[in-house]
């Protein structure tokens, strides 16, 4: 790639064009120099859902793009919430994307002349995010990705937890909280499942601090439902000692209803 260096660069490359110990100092100074603003980095954006994170990815990668540096945007196939080939926040601001399944497949459409990567819910792809970024970065790329850093239970959601770790730049995020109005940092889930993933909006989670937050929810919501359904047998057996394992309490209170 051909670079426009500033003139007092090239004067000095003109200084230390001569030989000599002085002159090679200067070089490797200047090379030094040159170099560190060629550096790639990770900046990674985190926080519980409705705390902008999205938002703040599009907004970088504006700036960016008013830079003039060349962008490309990635997303993962599973999130089709608001579209299905942007990124898009909570208030419908999209950004054309490449929808992918893993992080591998970045590799697949990158192009020579990108010099800063969007990674948009970075938590939904799997552990070799982090080494793709890693090496994006040694390529001297700016890269940026969004996520959540917790999940349902309020635990690390890999692989967040190991990019923040390799990150030049960790942005924590809060949302605030629908019960009490402090700061949240945690995403309360709402409907019923204990699935991992389960991708949804504010139907299915609300932003919660660490005062009002019970991740025992999702699993009272799984139970009930079971109970309204008729389970009966070795599947409410199987219910209850889900919910027992995650909230002491539910298994005594929901064997006498049953």
């Amino acid at each position: 790639m051909a670079h426009d260096w500033h003139p007092s660069v090239m004067r000095s490359t003109s200084l230390i064009s001569k030989s000599g110990p002085l002159a090679d100092t200067l070089s490797g100074t200047l090379s030094s120099t040159i170099s560190s603003t060629l550096a790639g980095s990770i900046e990674v954006i985190v926080g519980s859902m409705f705390s902008g994170k999205t938002e703040e990815l599009l907004r970088l990668l504006k700036r960016a793009q008013f830079a003039r540096q060349a962008t490309q945007v990635f997303k993962p196939r599973i999130d089709s919430r608001y579209s299905v080939d942007h990124i898009a926040s909570h208030n419908k601001n999209l950004m054309a994307a490449h929808v992918i399944e893993k992080a591998a497949d970045i590799y697949q459409h990158l192009r020579a002349d990108t010099r800063v990567v969007g990674i948009d819910e970075g938590q939904f792809f799997d552990q070799e995010l982090v080494d793709v970024c890693s090496d994006l970065a040694d390529r001297g790329l700016r890269v940026i990705v969004a996520g959540l850093d917790t999940n349902w239970r309020g635990k690390p959601f890999h692989p967040m937890p190991e990019l923040m770790a390799v990150a030049e730049h960790v942005h924590k995020l809060h949302a605030v909280c629908v019960v009490c109005g402090a700061a949240a940092s945690r995403t309360q889930r709402l409907r019923p499942s204990t699935q991992e993933i389960l991708v949804g909006d504010d139907s299915s989670y609300e932003a919660r601090c660490r005062e009002c937050f019970d991740n025992s929810l999702g699993l009272v919501a799984e139970l009930d439902l079971a109970m309204d359904e008729g389970i009966t047998g070795t599947d409410a057996g199987t219910h209850l000692l889900v919910a027992h394992d995650c909230h002491k309490n539910i298994h005594t209170v929901h064997a006498h209803e049953l």
